[in-house]
């Protein structure tokens, strides 16, 4: 998918959005560059195999700089080559998730894994079931916060590093003062008295991991859409009405 020079440019509902730095972006723009120096790389003097083992030692970068390709572009905005560290994870996962929760897509979120999603929403992790308020929400609760955080995501101001430094402040309002930016008053707006918790959503709650974030790669996969369909994103439909 990376090496051909259309529809390259993997989203959420794609595997290939963690494996190779798409998630660190927060735009199409930047992600169009990102592309294009992967198409750089192709046309350069290396081969696959050369490309194919730098990916999988996770040294593209040291790649792309012997073949003369300049970075510092990349390197300024903090774009990693590969899949983002155990420790900075959860944030992309949580985008991931909640993208393959609204697709209307099936995807292997839907099947039990006890493991690593909690009971009762296995679209989620169990990180993202505690850190980001999901946990012991009702049906209509649940609805409410995927919408929300859907919303937040598509937000161009939208910065998944500083949400997730603000989730692991030591200051418990930080995440809230975070979401108030691209939504003011969030939580007001998306309480329901009668359809839900008075104090709904929970963002002060967190998850602790004593031994460390276990390695969790079950969301990292494709989501699957009817044969025919999968090519037909709002992006690519809005390239036929220029």
């Amino acid at each position: 998918m990376l090496l051909r020079d259309f529809n390259d440019i993997p989203g959420p509902l794609d595997s290939k959005w963690f494996d190779f730095g798409f998630c660190f972006y927060t735009n199409h723009e930047q992600r169009m560059k990102l592309a294009k120096l992967y198409l750089q790389l192709v046309g350069s003097a290396v081969s696959i195999d050369d490309i194919a083992r730098a990916y999988e030692s996770e040294s593209l970068s040291a790649l792309m700089k012997s073949s003369g390709l300049d970075l510092s572009y990349f390197e300024a905005k903090g774009i990693l080559f590969h899949l983002p560290g155990l420790e900075v994870r959860g944030i992309y996962r949580l985008i991931a998730k909640i993208n393959h929760t609204l697709s209307g897509r099936f995807c292997y979120c839907f099947m039990s894994q006890p493991n690593c999603r909690p009971k009762f929403e296995t679209h989620l992790s169990r990180e993202s079931d505690g850190d980001y308020g999901f946990h012991g929400t009702n049906t209509w609760e649940r609805w409410q916060l995927l919408n929300f955080y859907k919303h937040v995501f598509d937000n161009q101001n939208f910065n998944a590093r500083k949400m997730q430094e603000a989730k692991r402040h030591l200051d418990r309002d930080k995440l809230n003062q975070y979401l108030d930016s691209p939504v003011p008053d969030f939580q007001k707006n998306i309480r329901n008295r009668v359809l839900g918790d008075f104090m709904s959503p929970k963002l002060k709650a967190c998850v602790r991991f004593p031994y460390g974030r276990p390695e969790c790669c079950c969301v990292m996969h494709d989501t699957f859409a009817p044969e025919g369909l999968n090519w037909a994103t709002p992006l690519v439909l809005s390239q036929f009405k220029k």
